[in-house]
């Protein structure tokens, strides 16, 4: 017994000993703007032993910025503290129309951003009936044309994707996002973006869950509610790929029934079917 309380003791000195205090602490990947914070975050680590260091709070402190993802904490050699930043890159950009906000894969936005006038007038997508292609249809989903430049609508904003929804945001920056109808949006740009046919799409779901489309400064698409939402865009991926001109000569295409998708020539587009 004497023995194991003697070897307690050693080990006690071991941890405690300031001969194991860090001789450097690097920061990696880290903005330029985050410097201040992060020191003030890892000032007191020199003066404590290395094993005791509490890593999980350092990383806690650090991640409370929403745009940190992940800060890694670990120990080197010789006697150095190593952490490296990861941030939350930009996939979409959200907004209700009064405020956008960025926001990541993993659907927890970490910046709010400028929201240009454009956006304001809330969309508004109604049931559309099955009609020839070239009836005129009075029902139309009342959305912003796009500017060839997203740019236009949310300065600053490096995104390809714009998903607008029509319920007021309910946003807390660094907590992931939970309404339906945005994880509804995000289903449809994941799988647009799969399919690698627009680079530049403007969702907008309405209150119902109905999807639609503004394809860069291009024609306006009805994609309706999530079933059979890769079906729909699969059929509009190929609607494009064969007449290629389509986006310039209509005015409105509706993919709500996948099995008999319309559209509705501009007055002065060709009045045929893709």
């Amino acid at each position: 017994m004497a023995y194991l309380i003697l070897g307690v003791e050693v080990v006690a000195v071991v941890i405690t000993s300031p001969l194991l205090k860090p001789r450097l602490v690097v920061v990696e990947n880290v903005r330029q703007q985050d410097v201040k914070r992060v020191s003030q975050v890892l000032k007191y680590t020199p003066y404590i032993p290395l094993l005791k260091l509490d890593r999980k709070s350092i990383q806690r402190h650090i991640q409370s910025d929403p745009h940190v993802e992940r800060a890694y904490v670990r120990f080197g050699l010789p006697l150095t503290l190593r952490v490296t930043m990861a941030y939350r890159q930009p996939f979409i950009a959200v907004t209700d129309g009064t405020s956008a906000y960025l926001v990541d894969r993993q659907l927890v936005p970490f910046e709010q951003i400028q929201c240009n006038s454009i956006l304001t007038a809330a969309p508004k997508i109604t049931p559309t009936p099955q009609v020839l292609p070239i009836t005129p249809v009075t029902n139309l989903p009342v959305v912003q044309k796009l500017p060839a430049d997203l740019e236009n609508l949310l300065p600053g904003c490096k995104v390809s994707f714009i998903l607008q929804v029509l319920s007021p945001l309910q946003v807390q920056l660094g907590r992931p996002l939970v309404d339906a109808n945005i994880r509804v949006g995000c289903e449809a740009i994941t799988i647009i973006e799969n399919e690698k046919f627009a680079s530049q799409v403007h969702v907008v779901v309405d209150l119902e869950g109905n999807i639609c489309l503004n394809i860069g400064s291009g024609a306006l698409v009805r994609l309706g509610d999530r079933d059979q939402l890769s079906t729909k865009i699969a059929n509009l991926k190929e609607m494009l790929r064969r007449s290629p001109s389509l986006c310039n000569d209509a005015e409105y295409i509706d993919l709500s029934e996948p099995k008999a998708p319309v559209w509705k020539p501009k007055s002065s587009a060709p009045k045929s079917l893709p």
